[in-house]
């Protein structure tokens, strides 16, 4: 399966064709959060994503409210919004967690993790789609300091994905590292395709 994600679009019109023409080389499309700039134009933003025709699952970022957000999905037959679910799709396994930003650590998170953990899916190539990315990498780096969740270097430690992807942190757009055996991205607006 092809997998298009990518992070961090806010509104930046210039990029939707070159996405749009990775969306259409991809079974399923993910967005890791802030589409857009403070939730403004949001509709308009989910509606070009609607008009690729792909099934795009989506989580809230920095710049938007979980709840806002669940609600706008709604008007969007192709998207589905993915905070906290588990989602398989020909034969695997999709986690996702959005929001946060600058904060180092996650209780609610924690709990998650505890509840995946026990899924009868836990066995299948999986892929962890967080907003902000893992404490200590190269996804996290500002200038020499590192700004990212421990709570989701945990969550990787523990999981074991094959893939884990983030956004949030403009400065390391692009940036690959390895947590164990886990490759992990921080994505962008051009996003990449990943196959499982």
């Amino acid at each position: 399966m092809k997998i298009y994600v990518f992070s961090d679009f806010h509104a930046q019109g210039d990029y939707l064709e070159e996405m749009q023409v990775k969306a259409a080389q991809a079974d399923l499309v993910i967005s890791a959060g802030d589409h857009s700039v403070f939730e403004f134009d949001q509709d308009n933003i989910l509606q070009a994503f609607n008009n690729w025709n792909k099934p795009l699952l989506i989580i809230h970022g920095n710049h938007e409210e979980e709840g806002t957000l669940r609600q706008a999905v709604k008007k969007h037959p192709n998207l589905t919004f993915t905070h906290g679910e588990e989602i398989v799709k020909k034969g695997v396994r999709i986690l996702f967690w959005g929001g946060g930003g600058f904060t180092s650590t996650d209780r609610a998170l924690n709990k998650k993790v505890k509840e995946w953990k026990r899924s009868q899916h836990a066995r299948l190539p999986t892929v962890l789609v967080t907003h902000a990315p893992p404490h200590n990498t190269a996804l996290d780096d500002i200038d020499g300091r590192h700004v990212g969740n421990k709570t989701i270097r945990k969550a990787i430690k523990q999981l074991k994905p094959r893939y884990a992807v983030s956004g949030h942190i403009h400065e390391a757009e692009g940036a690959e590292d390895n947590i164990g055996d886990t490759v992990c991205y921080n994505l962008g607006p051009r996003g990449r395709i990943i196959t499982l």
